[in-house]
């Protein structure tokens, strides 16, 4: 009996980890009007993260639900 918890528990988790849907974001960073060049945009809590291109723009991955950290040296 003590295996089919188990089981039944390890299903339950690996359908938990595959509901979340990644997605891919983009966007442009601006300042008083002006696209950053080199702005970092980074997913909160994990070492995700990109820099923006020459004309401020990116493209990051994240899953549904994550925060996006956006700093700018």
């Amino acid at each position: 009996m003590s295996k089919i918890k188990y089981i039944i528990c390890v299903l339950f988790l690996v359908n938990i980890s595959f509901s979340q849907v990644n997605t891919t974001i983009t966007g442009t960073i601006y300042s008083e009007g002006i696209k950053l060049a080199k702005a970092k945009v980074a997913v909160l809590g994990t070492d995700n993260y990109v820099f923006t291109d020459s004309i401020g723009q990116y493209k990051i991955n994240a899953l549904e639900g994550n925060v996006l950290e956006f700093s700018y040296k």
